[in-house]
This record gives C-alpha cells, structure tokens and sequence, in this order.
C-alpha cells in the first residue's frame, strides 16, 4: 500500500458508523462543514487531578459533554491520548529545570512523540476511552484522535526491534548533522522532519520506502480507526511521494538506508 493510499485509508475506515460494542452503530449524517472541538487531553485530566487528585478520562463530566451537543459541535478531537516517549518527558523536564517559573510537574512530551497506540494510563487506558467515545455518540458527537504516519519517538521499541522500518543514516552524516541523526545501538536512525527545518529531537523518521513498514502502519491505522470515530493525521503531508523524495531521496529503499 503506498503512503497516499494508506491516508486514504484512515478516511475510510472512520466513515461514520461505530465498531464500538459500547456505541451506537448509526450517528448523524456529517454537515458539509462539520464542527470540530479540539481538547489537549493531558491540559483537561491535570485540571481534573487537581479538583480530585485522582482523575482519567470517565470523569470528565457529562454536563461538559452536554454544553458541546447544545453548542453544536460534531466531532470532539482529544489531542495526544497515546503513550508517549520518556525520552522526550525526560527532555521537557531539563527545559523545565532551566525556567524558574516552570517546575518538574509542568513538564509534558509532545503528544506526537508516540510509543504505542495504546491510551495513556495516566489517562485511564483504552477502555476508558472506549466509555469516552460511547458519551459522546450518545448525544451524537463523534470521537477523533490522532494518528502520526511519519514517525515514531526515538524509544519506541520499533527502533530496537525493527530498525530496517525506519531511515537510515551513517556515522559521517550523524557527525555532519547531529540535528537529523542519533545513534540507535550500533546504527545510525534518523530524527522525523520535514524539508526545510531541522529534525525533530524526540523522534524518528519512518522508512515508506519498505514495504514492510507500510504494511505495519496499515495496521497500527486500522487499530486506532476500531478506537474512535475519525482520525487526524498529523504532518500528512510528509507522505506525499515527492516531499518524501525532497526530504530523503535514495534512503528510502528497503534497507533502510
């Protein structure tokens, strides 16, 4: 499946009816425009934790999701439901160490840093955001989370146990250009980017150029549609065959690099 069709794929399988057995299995007909409310699940949970101490998905309240069916709104967008990378955690806390007004606890990786496509426990895991979805079809709102087609965090175990499924540099390039590359064991991986600005530090960039990886994003993609109602793929748009060719050129072939 090549990169475009697998973008494609993600508006399929979330064309509209539920697979969730807790959800109802015909929602509303989309309007041509639909409303989308997007909400940082982490930023919504701490607020939570902080009247309750303790706090995951189940308890945001029904009266919240209630304003949203009175004020319109068609597909609720929960940003960065994923488990996410330490590394990239452990970096936003030696930022936060640098800023006198910032402590530890502000700390928080990117959402699109991702280690697997499981919920967050911190957010009460895939069944409660299953309960999630099935409130928000109740009163006809869908569900969108995100889905990160061109690249993974730096630990996620991909990059130990299937490191042919990322891009590929050499030590020459990871000396010339320690922005785009880290060492990863005894190879060279590169950092996800697009052309024109350096790579991202907490991630690692996605070979499309083996068929292998393809078939494991398909995968992963039909995952996560079984889980909501529609999907956002982030920086989509680094799938397209000729930025990919501009970004990477000859390193993507099956090898790796």
């Amino acid at each position: 499946m090549s990169p475009l069709l697998l973008l494609g794929l993600a508006a399929c399988l979330t064309g509209g009816a539920s697979s969730s057995s807790l959800a109802p299995q015909v929602l509303p007909r989309l309007p041509r425009h639909p409303a989308v409310y997007e909400l940082n699940t982490r930023v919504v949970v701490n607020e939570l934790k902080l009247k309750n101490n303790k706090a995951s998905l189940d308890d945001i309240p029904d009266n919240n999701l209630d304003e949203l069916e009175r004020a319109g709104i068609d597909i609720v967008y929960m940003l960065g439901v994923w488990e996410t990378s330490k590394y990239g955690l452990d970096r936003a806390k030696r930022l936060c160490a640098e800023d006198p007004n910032l402590s530890e606890e502000d700390a928080a990786c990117s959402p699109f840093s991702i280690t697997s496509y499981s919920v967050d426990k911190d957010f009460g895991g895939n069944d409660a955001l299953a309960r999630l979805r099935a409130r928000l079809n109740l009163r006809g709102l869908r569900l969108m989370v995100d889905f990160v087609p061109n690249h993974f965090a730096v630990d996620h175990p991909w990059t130990a146990q299937k490191p042919n499924l990322f891009v590929q540099g050499s030590a020459d390039e990871l000396e010339k250009e320690p922005v785009n590359y880290f060492q990863s064991g005894g190879l060279v991986l590169a950092h996800g980017r697009d052309p024109y600005f350096d790579g991202w530090e907490d991630t690692a960039q996605l070979n499309y150029g083996n068929p292998e990886t393809r078939k494991e994003m398909e995968g992963l993609l039909v995952k996560v549609a079984g889980m909501c109602d529609s999907i956002r793929c982030d920086m989509a748009m680094l799938l397209c065959p000729e930025l990919m060719e501009q970004t990477w050129g000859g390193k993507l072939n099956p090898a790796g690099g």
